[in-house]
């Protein structure tokens, strides 16, 4: 076990800032290990010469007088959270007083390399029964925005009392092995179970109508927008959930293979491909 170092402040008191090569996520001083000419090539160079004798020409050679020491990161293709589809509507006393809540799903696919993942989203209701579940697409560096209520409604024809005001969504990751299109499509068979996708439930609260949005998928386009919370979905390891067993079974159903990938009508603008 490395030492941990600590500062002490005024008082007496003393804090441990991290461990003694850096912080935990971030950096902390160190003794010089070199230095970078700047500003344009960023080659190596010795701080203790003269910049001429190791920068190209008009360059300057900066010490490095930190380390980063980050933590590797967390990563699983089994991640869940909660999700908010609730509808108030005006009363007598309050006409005025319509709200609604919509849980946005946002995917991101972290691999830089062209690494593709397919993404089963598996909504259930608050009781544990099986509303449905779709496939997207990620690319690499992707981003794509689902707008889960919505996709209760026009995708798994969840609406009026049949459509959970509040859920569990559970998303599965798993390799492409062939493009373009091997996410969703039966006739090809899909890779194991892969971590690298990270997401966030974003819950937009509006007024009025949901029928007032101009865009079903976007509650903005309400023009009634009152507040915005986001939150991570929980990384389950797989002691917990078994990736492949859960993928098995809500995302395979019959003869036909993978469930259907989210039709373009389910997404935030700008975040369908």
């Amino acid at each position: 076990m490395r030492k941990l170092s600590v500062a002490t402040l005024l008082f007496g008191s003393t804090v441990c800032l991290g461990t003694a090569h850096g912080f935990i996520g971030g950096t902390s001083e160190a003794t010089p290990t070199g230095g970078i000419c700047s500003p344009v090539s960023g080659l190596a160079c010795d701080p203790n010469l003269p910049a001429a004798s190791s920068c190209p020409p008009g360059e300057l050679c900066i010490p490095i007088r930190f380390e980063q020491d980050g933590t590797t990161g967390e990563a699983s293709a089994v991640q869940s959270a909660a999700y908010d589809c609730k509808e108030r509507g005006s009363t007598r006393n309050c006409p005025f007083c319509s709200t609604n809540e919509d849980s946005l799903l946002v995917l991101v696919n972290e691999h830089s390399a062209a690494n593709y993942l397919c993404a089963c989203v598996i909504l259930f209701d608050g009781h544990e029964n099986i509303i449905g579940a779709g496939v997207t697409l990620l690319s690499e560096r992707d981003n794509d925005t689902i707008n889960l209520c919505t996709a209760l409604s026009t995708v798994f024809g969840a609406t009026g009392a049949a459509k959970p005001q509040s859920g569990t969504v559970e998303v599965v990751t798993t390799n492409v092995t062939a493009l373009p299109a091997a996410c969703g499509n039966p006739a090809i068979p899909q890779g194991p179970p892969q971590g690298g996708a990270y997401a966030w439930i974003k819950n937009v609260m509006y007024k009025g109508n949901p029928t007032q949005k101009t865009i079903q998928a976007d509650p903005y386009t309400s023009n009634n927008a009152m507040g915005v919370a986001k939150s991570d979905l929980r990384i389950t390891p797989k002691g917990v959930a078994d990736a492949a067993a859960l993928y098995g079974s809500f995302c395979f159903f019959g003869p036909a293979g993978l469930v259907q990938p989210f039709p373009a009508s389910v997404y935030m603008p700008g975040t369908f491909e």
